[in-house]
């Protein structure tokens, strides 16, 4: 059986539905974009007719407008 991993399921769907995300980074950025893609170390942002890559190391918390944990498998 697969491991249930939280990250994973929230960036996915976010990234499916292609869900407006608020990004903080540690040095206090706040990104505002959606999320184009993501990996274990990386996440790809889009903004506006930017994209950004941003270490996940960097990020304090990912904020979406609406839940994406309505349905847990």
């Amino acid at each position: 059986m697969k491991e249930l991993i939280l990250q994973d399921i929230i960036l996915n769907q976010a990234r499916r539905e292609k869900s407006p995300v608020q990004v903080k980074l540690i040095n206090g950025d706040l990104l505002i974009g959606t999320i184009r893609g993501f990996d274990n170390e990386t996440l790809i942002l889009d903004i506006q007719d930017d994209q950004i890559m941003i270490y996940k190391n960097s990020i304090i918390y990912l904020q979406t407008d609406t839940p994406v944990l309505k349905d847990l498998p």
